[in-house]
């Protein structure tokens, strides 16, 4: 599923060390943080896009001005047993020309967690969006149940996110999206090293009318116990539910079993890299028959000198991606890296990376589509609380063929751009 915005941690945010407008002043010694960041700029873009495979039915390009403004805000809170965090966003965008403004995509969510008793542990999770714009649907990973990935060592991860809302560097039409996603999970330690868990996730993706809407569940339980240090025996089964609202289609379902080993280890005393694997086995009902895939994920991350942290992960899996025509399962092997860190003093360099390639089959007919989508920027602070940057980023789209596809929908689109613009960043109360 396509993420509607990057999920904002309750945990507080041991950043740079400005006081807060309000409260103690001392943000080491803060559990409450509240913080705005806008983000003001101008960029020039180039596009193009095919509505048949392999530009066969022509194709049409697009070189525009544009500038974009940002309005987000983020809540932590952290106490002796329980965090709670809440974060906001809005973007528009001016594009010169017939385009015009374009109406503001907006994005909320909370989250909280913390623990239940001696033994137990909770996390709840509800993240809200609207677009006016159409994205195609991309995989998602969910590591939850087997990773125990080190979060220190994740820590700065959101300074290579992109300034505005993805869905506007990737756009494909404007088709306004709206949506939620809920996500609830609990865990219960039993004995010394081991740990039952399960969670549930809903989502919903809203279309305008004449698209189909997209509804699912995934409800999920398992035991894991610790043999090692870095490893744990998984057993674990999930079932993912997914239905096109209205359209007369049946739902689709996955059975995902887990057991095996997943293992995370850091490999230097310094814990300055991190290695973690886990692998699933799911079973796919496809019309009359049944089909068995091997799913997983790895993920290395690695900090190297005072500032610097880059990370690369891997995850192959199958999702009904919302967005199409009819309902199908979707099978994807997707890679993405992330890098951040500071060339000079304040100077700070970051960039991601996402790629997947993905396959469907409707009927008895294949298709194949893949994804790309990367940005990087330099941010150099010109006094407290504002800073210059400059940014960078490209976006590739590309079906071999029109199957599944919505009328109208490019089979491939291109987009280069770049802004540069000013950031302030508030921190409001500490």
């Amino acid at each position: 599923m396509a993420a509607a915005a990057a999920p904002a941690s309750a945990q507080v945010i041991r950043t740079r060390p400005f006081p807060g407008l309000f409260g103690s002043g001392d943000p080491a010694k803060s559990v409450t943080q509240v913080d705005f960041t806008s983000f003001i700029a101008a960029g020039h873009e180039s596009s193009t896009s095919s509505l048949g495979a392999g530009g066969i039915l022509g194709r049409e390009t697009a070189d525009t001005t544009f500038g974009n403004l940002v309005f987000r805000g983020r809540l932590a809170h952290q106490g002796r047993r329980n965090i709670f965090g809440a974060h906001g966003g809005a973007t528009t965008t001016y594009y010169g020309g017939p385009s015009a403004l374009s109406p503001f995509s907006f994005s909320a969510g909370a989250n909280a967690g913390g623990q239940v008793g001696r033994y137990g542990t909770y996390s709840l999770r509800q993240t809200v969006f609207y677009s006016p714009y159409y994205v195609y649907g991309l995989p998602t990973a969910d590591v939850r149940d087997s990773s125990e990935t080190d979060p220190d060592i994740e820590t700065g991860a959101s300074d290579s996110e992109p300034t505005v809302d993805p869905r506007v560097d990737q756009r494909v039409a404007r088709l306004s999206t709206k949506g939620f996603y809920t996500s609830a999970s609990a865990t219960r330690q039993v004995g010394r090293d081991g740990t039952f868990f399960a969670a549930y996730d809903l989502g919903y993706v809203d279309y305008a009318p004449g698209v189909f809407d997209l509804v699912y569940h995934t409800p999920r339980a398992g035991y894991r116990r610790k043999i090692s240090r870095f490893a744990r025996v998984v057993a674990s089964y999930g079932m993912n539910m997914y239905e096109y609202r209205n359209s007369g289609y049946s739902w689709l379902t996955s059975h995902n079993i887990a057991l095996g080993v997943a293992y995370d280890r850091p490999l230097s005393a310094w814990r300055r890299t991190l290695v973690g694997f886990n692998a699933s086995t799911a079973i796919v009902g496809d019309g009359p028959s049944t089909r068995f895939y091997v799913n997983g994920n790895a993920r290395l991350y690695r900090r190297f000198g005072r500032t610097w942290l880059a990370g690369v992960s891997y995850y192959r899996g199958q999702q009904v991606l919302e967005g199409f025509a009819v309902p199908f399962f979707t099978f994807s092997d997707a890679v993405a890296g992330t890098f951040s860190g500071r060339l000079v003093r304040d100077i700070a360099l970051s960039g991601r990376l996402t790629y997947s390639h993905n396959t469907y089959t409707i009927d008895t007919l294949e298709n194949e589509f893949d994804t790309l989508y990367a940005s990087t920027r330099v941010q150099v602070p010109v006094m407290w609380a504002l800073a210059f940057y400059v940014e960078g980023y490209y976006a590739d789209h590309d079906f071999q063929r029109r199957i599944g596809l919505l009328q109208g929908i490019p089979s491939q689109v291109d987009r280069f751009g770049t802004r540069v613009g000013l950031t302030v960043s508030l921190p409001v109360f500490r």
